[in-house]
């Protein structure tokens, strides 16, 4: 929970909402700033790091 950058996580679950608006405002622009890349902005980079990125936590 603590690793969530968007603070999407919670004992209660995951908020799916509050995720997509972090894809949406900070990971697409930091796909187009960083990487040049101007589309589809759920990359995952904000998963790098958590324990659901490689298995069920």
């Amino acid at each position: 929970m603590r690793r969530c950058p968007a603070g999407a996580i919670t004992p209660e679950g995951h908020d799916k909402e509050k995720c997509l608006q972090y894809q949406r405002e900070v990971i697409a622009k930091i796909c187009r700033e960083r990487y040049g890349y101007d589309g589809y902005s759920a990359c995952g980079l904000c998963q790098t790091g958590v324990p659901c990125e490689s298995g069920i936590p």
